[in-house]
């Protein structure tokens, strides 16, 4: 019974103890039901806010709807206006491309006007030149006009009575060069001297010319006392330019050495005349040219050249020439080219006189030359044919040759 008594107080202090379980448990949940209720609240009060966010939502939805819809609008706008600027850009390329071709050819342009203007400068400079050159050739011309009654009187006077009167006959002219010393004179020739020649005792002249008697009064002749005791034709040349004189000898010399003054051109000789009464002889910076001038217009059969060697550089005395380097290599070319332009004039109006050098130096080649050999003799060329080649005398020719000769003087 004892057992069963504390069976049933076991019972019931457990049932004791689930009550007051439950009721905690009751209690709890009454806090959780309070808790839920205020969640509920929360819960609640959240819907409502999420219905204002969600009507907020719409109205922003609406907003953005409309704001893409013109967003789409501008962005088709915008596509419209990158097109035109694309459009725009391309044209605006071609108009680029169109001005930089524009631009070459502008440069272009002003590079043909730049050399237009360059060659218009040279032109005008060469016209200038050309110009000068002309008024440099006229006033001579222009001179010698004014003085062709005076040149044909003058030239007249002194040289009329002498054409072809030494047909058939052989006349020697004589230049100052060293080789007159070997010369040997030809019997029965007539010989015509050239300045310092009137020295020479051993050859007796039967004509003689001179120029040149220097620049400042009284103008006079180193050999004036040899030119004056010379028996023979005496000619003193007048330069064809100078109407008044500036190289000649007074009137009163002229008289005392009973001498006839002729006309004579400004060398170099730009034209050669066949009939000397009426124009001026030729002139190549020495006498010779006007002797020579004169023995063609005498017509004879055969022309000597004696010291004639255009070496420009001592006389047959022994006298040295004195001169600039540059001044004797115009000279010589000049004389040389003379030469050269007198055979051409001989073969045209006098084809049958025949021109022969003696002892020929720089002119060794343009006519026939003959030489004296160590007895005192003549030997023909013909005999010798290493000299019978005939050499060139082209402008480039005559510049080497006297280049050399030079070369060959400042060695010495």
């Amino acid at each position: 019974m004892i057992r069963k008594i504390l069976q049933y107080k076991r019972i019931i202090g457990e049932a004791v103890e689930l009550v007051r379980r439950n009721n905690e448990l009751a209690r709890q949940n009454i806090e959780i039901s309070r808790q839920n209720n205020e969640l509920s609240g929360q819960n609640v009060e959240l819907s409502k806010q999420n219905i204002e966010l969600s009507s907020q939502n719409i109205e922003l939805s609406s907003q953005n709807k409309e704001l893409s819809g013109q967003v789409i609008e501008l962005s088709g706008q915008n596509n419209a206006l990158s097109s035109q600027s694309i459009e725009f850009a391309g044209q605006n390329n071609d108009l680029a491309r169109e001005n930089n071709e524009l631009i070459k050819q502008d440069i272009e342009l002003s590079r043909q006007i730049i050399e237009l203007s360059r060659q218009n400068s040279e032109l005008a400079i060469q016209n200038n030149t050309h110009l000068k050159q002309l008024i440099e050739k006229m006033e001579p011309l222009e001179l010698q006009l004014k003085l062709h009654h005076e040149i044909t009187a003058v030239n007249t006077a002194a040289f009329a009575e002498y054409k072809n009167i030494h047909n058939g006959k052989e006349v020697v002219v004589l230049g100052s060069g060293p080789t007159l010393n070997k010369y040997i004179p030809i019997k029965g020739a007539i010989h015509i001297g050239v300045n310092s020649v009137c020295t020479n005792k051993k050859i007796a002249l039967d004509f003689y010319f001179t120029q040149d008697f220097g620049r400042q009064p009284p103008r006079y002749s180193p050999y004036n006392n040899d030119i004056i005791n010379l028996r023979c034709k005496k000619f003193f040349g007048i330069l064809a330019n100078t109407p008044n004189g500036s190289m000649e000898p007074p009137e009163s010399f002229c008289i005392q050495a009973n001498a006839t003054r002729y006309f004579v051109d400004m060398s170099p000789s730009k034209n050669l005349h066949f009939d000397i009464r009426f124009h001026p002889l030729m002139d190549f910076y020495t006498v010779v040219f006007p002797a020579l001038h004169f023995a063609l217009f005498t017509n004879p059969k055969r022309i000597y050249l004696v010291g004639c060697d255009t070496s420009h550089t001592s006389y047959f005395t022994g006298e040295k020439l004195k001169g600039d380097i540059e001044e004797t290599r115009i000279i010589l070319n000049s004389r040389i080219n003379g030469f050269r332009r007198l055979k051409e004039f001989a073969r045209i109006w006098y084809p049958e006189i025949e021109i022969i050098s003696i002892n020929p130096v720089n002119l060794k080649g343009l006519f026939r030359d003959i030489f004296t050999d160590e007895h005192g003799t003549y030997m023909d060329d013909k005999e010798n044919p290493i000299e019978t080649k005939e050499r060139d005398f082209s402008d480039v020719a005559i510049r080497d040759l006297v280049d050399r000769h030079i070369e060959q003087v400042l060695q010495d």
